[in-house]
């Protein structure tokens, strides 16, 4: 499922596509969605800007109504030139033509036409943590959010998006690496300065993953993108120790046993990668 870094760069992609743009053009495959656009009058309207909010993606229009989509694990948007001949199939979701450009969404589970208003009012959005992508994050308020999943082992909850928003599975296994901390450990037993300072490694591991190129973790000079994610039995990068797999409420986790040990009494923020 694509991450906050990932949703980030499609909002600023579209931004420079779209924003102040008149719609031109809008389909989709899903019957309610062009039912609602017309209700909207949305062709004609500009494009008054593309945000990233966590995973969600907010296409906003002259007069209020607002494009959501979440992506899930297999949706994308794709960016076309001005004049590109698209024919939206069935996974096309919505289609956006400007004179500037054309965008298409494919493939998400969740794309839907919010009236003018009712942004303020949608369970999923108003339900969202912090954005720890966004220029100024409130990061008292995700700690504060976090400590209120205190049962939860501290793997899961840093996957819940009510506490902070961005944090996916790559990052959640990477983060915990990078701070020293076992991902079963309960959020209780957790101090709220360790608490603070995973939201902090996630935050700037995220800003550190907007630019071109593949996502990486480590050091530029690494042959290893990542840490832990996706190398369960193979040597740790740090210690050599071998890389493990776990599953938390039907999702993987990796980590160093050795590393993150959870008979280690705190965690420890390592060297930067």
């Amino acid at each position: 499922m694509p991450e906050g870094d990932t949703l980030f760069r499609a909002a600023r992609a579209l931004q420079a596509a779209l924003a102040g743009q008149p719609l031109l053009r809008f389909e989709s495959s899903l019957v309610a969605l062009e039912a609602a656009a017309r209700r909207l009058a949305l062709v004609g309207r500009a494009v008054a800007g593309v945000e990233a909010r966590g995973k969600h993606l907010l296409v906003r229009f002259e007069g209020g109504a607002v494009l959501h989509t979440h992506l899930g694990l297999h949706g994308r948007w794709r960016v076309l030139p001005a004049g590109a001949e698209v024919r939206p199939g069935g996974h096309a979701r919505a289609l956006l033509v400007t004179p500037r450009a054309v965008a298409l969404c494919l493939a998400a589970p969740r794309v839907e036409l919010l009236a003018p208003g009712a942004e303020a009012r949608h369970p999923a959005l108003r339900a969202l943590g912090p954005d720890l992508l966004a220029a100024e994050p409130d990061l008292a308020a995700a700690l504060s959010r976090l400590k209120r999943l205190a049962a939860e082992p501290i793997g899961v909850a840093l996957l819940d998006q009510r506490a902070a928003a961005g944090i996916g599975n790559v990052y959640k296994s990477e983060v915990l690496f990078a701070c020293g901390i076992d991902p079963r450990r309960p959020v209780a037993e957790l101090p709220d300065d360790q608490l603070r300072r995973l939201l902090e490694t996630a935050r700037r591991l995220l800003q550190r993953n907007l630019g071109p190129g593949l996502r990486r973790t480590t050091s530029s000079s690494s042959a290893e993108r990542l840490f832990v994610y996706h190398r369960g039995g193979q040597p740790c990068l740090r210690c050599g120790a071998t890389v493990e797999r776990i599953v938390q409420a039907g999702r993987s986790t990796w980590l160093c046993p050795a590393c993150q040990s959870p008979s280690r009494a705190g965690g420890r923020t390592m060297g930067a990668p």
